[in-house]
This record gives C-alpha cells, structure tokens and sequence, in this order.
C-alpha cells in the first residue's frame, strides 16, 4: 500500500517536524543553489545580456552543473544548435527557441556553447501587483519552451526583448550615486517594470507548444495561497486536509480550485512536487533513499519506494541509474 503519511500539521514558525536522523553528506556535491545578484546594478531586480556574457560571468564547467535559480530566466535563441536541460527534459534549442525558466527548477547546460542570443533574468518581486502575471510566475512546475517558426511571433518577441535591453540600457545610464552603490531613479525602474510585463504578456499570448497541457483559467486566490504552502510545506506533508485546514478551505474548495486552474486534483498537484524533489536528490546527490525518504517526511524508506514507483513507475533506484549512469 502506498504511503501517504502525514509529518504533522502546517504552520509557520512552530511546525512539527517528522523526526530527523542524521544524514551523511553526499560524495556529489548538492545541487547549487544560484541566487539572483546584478553585478552592473545591485539591488536592481531584472537584467538583460547577451549568452555571450553569462559564459564570460560563469565557467563552462559550473554552467554545465546541476543548478537551482531564485529568479526567473527567459532565454531567446538568435543562433546555433544546443541542448539544455530542465529537470530531466532535453530541449533541442535553435535559432527561434524561447524558453521561460522558473524559480526552483533545477537546470544543466545552460548557455551552451553553440547557442548565442538574448538573456533576460528577473524575480517576481520587481513586477507589478497583477492576477494574470501572478498565475504566469508561480507555475513551478512546467518549463515553457517554443520554437517560432512563425515570421511574424518571431520578429515580435525579438522587438519586444531587444526593446528591453535598451531600456535596460538606459535605466543603467539614469543610475545616480547612492552611498557606495548606485540607485536607479523611478521613473528608469519603471520604464524597465513596464517593458518587462509587456515581454511576459507577450509571451502568455504565445500559442501552446506542441504537448503541452493547455492553460486554464487565469489561477484564483485560493490556487496561489494553496500553490505557496505546498512549496514550503510538501516536504512535511502530503496530506490535503492539512493544508485545507491551515489555509482555512475544505479539501473540495482546494480541489476545485486546483482543477480549474491545472486540471489536477489537490493530491496531484502535491504528489507531483514530492516526486519532482526526489527525482531531483535521486540524480544530482548521492543521498541514500533512506536519507531523501527522511528528507521528503517518509518514515520508513520502504514507504518512500512504494510511493516512488507507484507516481513514476519504476523503483528509486532504476531512476538513478539511468539518470547518473
């Protein structure tokens, strides 16, 4: 029978926490965890630079790593032929690739050598107060990726993200001096705030790319509060009655709420971020299944197995192999 456990109610600065063991460290480093820093303007939230620049910033070596972004991360390919990979997915990238990386996906081989083209890294907090971005910014889970072989989508989004980068351009030519820093003054903050929803509106009005699941109704309040515990909390419990009663819904609001908007029940949209994070220990750490069971709030690793193949179809240990092998 598959576990569903329970590692003890929700809550913030008091949570039960399921009993810890102690964990060896892993003979593979864990992935790395890459916070957002703009080095031509610190404490500005959104840069634009050509592929070009992030591997003159970032050694080949560590692009090619396992890494964990806090931040947004568009890239649209001008030239050549490369691949990236977004947690276990190969994207065939070539001139006329958009893809819209987001916070906590784990990417490797990013900036490919072969690849040029425009780079565009923002987080949540610098865009504006907007339902329709926010259902846009807190998909966790699915990398948008397009290929515009339509004329037309292509040359608009290319003006679009080069109309960004000289606004970008500007801002950073606006900046005054602040203390030891510089400060970008409010009304270049706002010019860039303003050409960056434009980009992301743009792009949500893109066609769905071949395979895709199609997109819903623009997310709810309910969906996003619901969305925000499981990111916090999906390592303590997968239990949807726990998150109903923390957030203040019934179990069938959340249910609703989820289906209108991803087309998964609650529990589905749960058990996909638990098996999402231990694919993810399962191939970039050498964490033993006892170590990520005890990590993901499974009491016994038997259960976690049990969970494992029953959401993935294949033991913990098949998928390790063909992922690290």
């Amino acid at each position: 029978m598959v576990e569903t456990g329970h590692a003890g109610p929700l809550g913030h600065g008091g949570v039960k926490e399921p009993g810890r063991v102690a964990i060896e460290e892993p003979d593979r480093a864990a992935i790395k965890e890459v916070d957002f820093r703009n080095p031509v303007r610190p404490g500005l939230s959104v840069e634009t630079f050509a592929l070009a620049e992030l591997r003159r910033r970032v050694p080949a070596a560590a692009l090619a790593q396992p890494q964990r972004l806090d931040f947004h991360q568009i890239f649209l390919i001008t030239s050549g032929h490369g691949r990236y990979t977004v947690d276990f997915v190969d994207h065939e990238c070539g001139p006329g690739t958009l893809l819209w990386l987001r916070p906590n996906q784990v990417q490797e081989n990013a900036a490919a050598p072969g690849l040029d083209g425009h780079a565009v890294l923002f987080t949540p907090a610098f865009l504006p107060p907007s339902q329709v971005l926010r259902g846009l910014l807190e998909d966790q889970y699915e990398t948008a990726v397009w290929h515009l072989d339509a004329p037309e989508a292509l040359r608009t989004l290319t003006a679009t993200v080069v109309q960004l980068a000289e606004d970008y351009a500007t801002a950073c030519g606006m900046s005054v001096p602040a203390g030891h820093t510089t400060a970008t003054p409010p009304l270049g903050i706002e010019l860039l705030r303003h050409q960056l929803t434009v980009l992301l509106l743009r792009i949500a009005a893109l066609p769905t790319p071949p395979g895709a699941a199609e997109p819903g109704a623009v997310p709810d309040e309910t969906y996003l509060r619901f969305r925000r515990e499981v990111e916090q909390h999906f390592h303590r419990t997968r239990q949807v009655e726990d998150y109903a009663q923390f957030l203040g819904y019934s179990a069938k609001t959340l249910n609703r709420a989820c289906q209108a908007a991803t087309g998964h029940t609650a529990k589905q949209v749960v058990d996909r971020r638990v098996v999402l994070e231990a694919k993810r220990l399962l191939a970039h750490t050498d964490l033993t299944a006892a170590a990520i069971a005890q990590r993901l709030g499974f009491t016994e690793a038997t259960n976690f197995g049990k969970y494992f193949t029953h959401h993935t179809g294949m033991p913990p240990g098949d998928f390790r192999t063909g992922h690290t092998g």
